[in-house]
């Protein structure tokens, strides 16, 4: 929500996948010390590293830098997608 709402970035079928990726990209970046190259995460996704570094900046600056979600968003977030998910495998 926040990066919709704070950029000009529009979800379609055409490039949640690389939302997606990003967002994994810097999860795992903000989470562990030890960082994989761009090359890696280029051959993963299959986006070409120059647009890597390109979704990166504008997918960091939409969220201000700011990458820690609080305890109750996440928990609000967590129950979303859990109730979603049951109500799509019915």
């Amino acid at each position: 929500d926040r990066l919709c709402n704070n950029s000009n970035i529009i979800l379609t079928h055409l490039n949640i996948h690389q939302i997606i990726a990003i967002s994994a990209m810097e999860a795992m970046k903000y989470n562990q010390d030890d960082d994989c190259s761009l090359d890696f995460y280029s051959d993963i996704t299959g986006i070409e590293v120059n647009d890597l570094i390109n979704l990166e900046y504008e997918f960091l600056e939409s969220l201000d830098f700011k990458l820690f979600i609080d305890k109750k968003d996440y928990i609000l977030y967590k129950n979303s997608l859990l109730n979603n998910l049951k109500a799509f495998s019915k």
